[in-house]
């Protein structure tokens, strides 16, 4: 056993919503544009709060003694003219610090970035990115948008831009929810054909509590879907137009897909999609991301 003492606490998301909402209620005593990435995470514009004198740096400061002062929990900030810039800032001195990005340092400060840091490349990508040799943002810089989209596709144009620490990006202040989800992931594989009942039903039960909460988006409805991952890591989703949701249905959609693929499970989500009204709202460009 490679973890002999370790000790596994249930986990309680009435705690984590509870200091989620006492944070973002500090937020709000600086600005009204927020977009929240998680519980714990958000992009803040502060360009139009006048209080340090406008000086974001001097604002995250304020933000996070009085988020530990409400919560006892440290948080880290990043400060940057964008949502690129300022989310790997953040990530620069946690857990408890902040890192400052300022106009005249971005092309300094991306040039020996890691390719894998910059928004949308992910370990696929990233591989990608280091067969062609490109490992930092300077080599990126070496290539042109021409050379880059011929390689990259349509992603090459965006590599283009964040390569330079460009990222016109808004912050959003309301996203439309698209989808609603809640999965388990187990300690041990399953078998595809001896999974016990409790464990879907659990499942099912827990979207459907989450569901219940939000009537909206319960009466919003257009399809559900079941996922699966296995144990070779390859995942797989099955999901079927339905405006309800009921445990026979997603029970079906895991059968087939279980079966189909045969392997042993790693994890089971079961979710819904929603009708898009095709409305969301934008506001203007961020200053400070903070995470704590």
């Amino acid at each position: 056993m490679l973890c002999k003492d370790l000790i596994i606490l249930p986990v309680n998301f009435d705690k984590y919503r509870t200091a989620s909402k006492l944070i973002h209620e500090v937020f709000r005593l600086y600005t009204d544009k927020i977009e929240p990435l998680s519980l714990d995470e958000a992009f803040l514009d502060v360009t139009e709060c006048d209080l340090f004198s406008g000086s974001a740096t001097l604002i995250a400061q304020d933000i996070r003694k009085k988020i530990f002062e409400k919560t006892q929990l440290a948080a880290s900030a990043g400060i940057a003219n964008n949502k690129m810039l300022a989310k790997i800032a953040s990530d620069w001195r946690k857990p408890n610090g902040q890192f400052s990005v300022t106009p005249d340092e971005v092309a300094g400060f991306v040039k020996d970035l890691p390719v894998k840091k910059l928004f949308g490349v992910g370990k696929v990508t990233a591989e990608k990115l280091h067969e062609h040799n490109l490992k930092t943002c300077f080599d990126l810089q070496q290539l042109s948008l021409e050379e880059l989209s011929i390689r990259f596709g349509k992603f090459g144009a965006q590599l283009y831009q964040m390569c330079r620490g460009i990222d016109h990006r808004e912050v959003i202040t309301h996203r439309e929810r698209k989808s609603l989800s809640t999965e388990q992931t187990f300690s041990k594989d399953i078998p595809p054909n001896g999974i016990p009942l409790e464990i879907p039903k659990a499942i099912y039960k827990d979207l459907e509590d989450r569901l219940n909460r939000q009537p909206d988006l319960l009466n919003n409805i257009q399809s559900i879907f079941v996922k699966v991952k296995f144990s070779d890591f390859t995942q797989t989703t099955i999901q079927q137009s339905q405006q309800h949701i009921d445990f026979t249905s997603f029970s079906k959609l895991l059968q087939i897909r279980c079966h189909a693929q045969n392997k042993a499970i790693r994890l089971i989500g079961f979710g819904v999609h929603f009708n898009s009204s095709g409305s969301s709202v934008n506001n203007s460009q961020l200053a400070l991301d903070l995470a704590t």
